[in-house]
């Protein structure tokens, strides 16, 4: 067992140390730049396109896909990751986390509109997600097949016993119940839950979510409130450590680069693909919709969320005092402010972030073992499997299983990332196309017959009936001819 501990370090310490950093950081570079800076000259209609109805009423509306998105994003990571960022990297480290969601937003609406253009109808539902673009765009079977199983392991099954540990040793800690009721009243709820398929998954974290956001953002916003004085000189101190001199010459600012990146990805997602099979979920009438919905998720999630909890952090001055971990950290940060209701509190938001986390992960891997195979047999022993993950949680070694999501995601980032560099014109025809419709006045629609091009989609075909002439329709009047 040292022995393949220490394989999995070293793999991760080469993968992770700069080679994957870097091509991030230089593939969000590049969508920025082509689109002209998305995140900011279209920040205004991501917020529009979250209140958007499902395209003919029917199906998963944006606002359902966003909050199985962040369900899958806001989970342990922006409580305990961000303090594990701080505590390594320094307060640095939040400064190359906002820079990596910031890049990380373009590469998230690239990945979440060919989600949706290679998207394939299951019922009166739809999927997709990375493995179907590569497959279905590209061609590369084998390639997608080694996605979806990377995917299926770290998100349905790895991550369930890491988010599975960390409630149960929280509520534990806190609330001194036994491990095992935790876990059997957890493997419960998430039963019955995931039974009753992708439409109660949904309805869930469309509920789930804007409480957990309004709890923990309600305590943040509290304590940030108290100590507003102090704000200059948190983000004075954060800009400091990860460009200052002394860093420099140190080689504290490479330490807090790795760490912001390392941790900031793994809150957000972007870039993995595995946010593409929630995107992929909607019903809308372009594709590009989701892509800017999606991008808004890394923005909520980093930006807002996990700022939140750096900050509270920061504010405490406790983050390099040896305290041994995330948990107790972030308890002892908010203790500072609000008492003995901390950790009570704290082990609340944590249950709830990696609830939701549980279930919306649990999609992602349905969605990607579906892309394998349609056998229903296979559908029944995931099941089991994903409970039987949860049951075990407890009882795992997470320092271990954490090398092995690492290794896992940052093999899924680079099949990604090189998936997306090849898929770039197409991306380029969906942002055109929804800009010159918008421009037109137009609540844009995708006809991918209109693009010779694009091909290997299920979708997007022309629906306008025969006996309506073209130029009629508005969206044709629009268009260039």
């Amino acid at each position: 067992m040292e022995v393949i501990k220490h394989i999995l370090y070293s793999a991760n310490e080469l993968l992770w140390s700069y080679p994957l950093v870097l091509l991030l950081i230089l593939v969000g570079v590049f969508f920025t730049i082509k689109t002209a800076c998305i995140q900011l000259r279209c920040f205004k209609e991501m917020w529009r396109l979250l209140r958007e109805r499902p395209h003919n009423g029917q199906g998963i509306s944006p606002f359902q896909s966003f909050s199985l998105s962040l369900a899958s994003r806001i989970g342990s990571s922006n409580i305990l990751g961000v303090a594990l960022a701080i505590s390594i990297g320094g307060p640095g480290a939040v400064f190359w986390m906002w820079c990596v969601a910031f890049l990380g937003m373009a590469t998230s609406f690239a990945e979440n509109s060919l989600g949706q253009l290679y998207k394939v109808k299951d019922g009166d539902l739809y999927r997709g997600g990375a493995a179907y673009y590569i497959h279905n765009a590209l061609g590369w079977r084998v390639y997608a097949i080694l996605f979806a199983l990377l995917l299926i392991v770290s998100f349905g099954t790895l991550f369930t016993l890491v988010q599975s540990n960390i409630i149960a040793e929280s509520f534990s800690m806190v609330f001194s119940l036994d491990e095992e009721w935790v876990v059997m009243f957890l493997v419960l709820i998430t039963g019955i839950i995931i039974l009753g398929g992708v439409r109660r998954i949904v309805h869930v974290t469309e509920i789930l979510v804007p409480l957990m956001l309004l709890i923990y953002l309600g305590i943040s916003g509290y304590i940030l409130l108290r100590n507003i004085n102090l704000l200059p000189d948190i983000l004075s101190l954060i800009i400091n450590n990860a460009l200052g001199v002394k860093e420099l010459l140190g080689g504290g600012i490479g330490i807090a680069l790795v760490q912001g990146t390392r941790r900031g990805i793994f809150s957000n997602e972007a870039g993995t693909g595995s946010i593409a099979s929630a995107g992929a979920s909607a019903n809308v009438s372009h594709p590009a919709k989701q892509g800017f919905v999606q991008s808004l998720g890394v923005f909520v999630d980093t930006m807002v969320v996990s700022t939140m909890t750096a900050f509270i952090i920061l504010i405490s001055g406790l983050y390099g005092q040896g305290v041994p971990n995330g948990i107790l950290l972030t308890q002892a940060s908010m203790a500072i402010h609000i008492g003995s209701l901390a950790p009570y509190l704290v082990s609340i938001s944590l249950f709830l972030f990696a609830f939701t986390s549980v279930i919306s992960n649990y999609y992602y891997g349905e969605s990607n073992l579906v892309f394998l195979s349609k056998k229903r047999g296979m559908l029944f022993g995931y099941r089991v499997l994903f409970l039987l993950m949860l049951m075990l949680g407890p009882f795992i070694e997470a320092s271990f299983i954490w090398e092995c999501i690492d290794l896992m995601i940052g093999l899924m980032m680079l099949m990604n990332a090189i998936a997306l560099l090849r898929l770039t014109p197409t991306v380029m025809i969906l942002f055109k196309d929804y800009v010159l419709q918008r421009k037109a006045g137009l609540d844009p629609v995708f006809y991918v017959d209109d693009f010779p091009t694009i091909t290997g989609t299920e979708c997007w075909q022309n629906e306008m009936p025969e006996n309506i002439d073209a130029v009629d329709d508005p969206y044709f009047k629009a268009m260039p001819q």
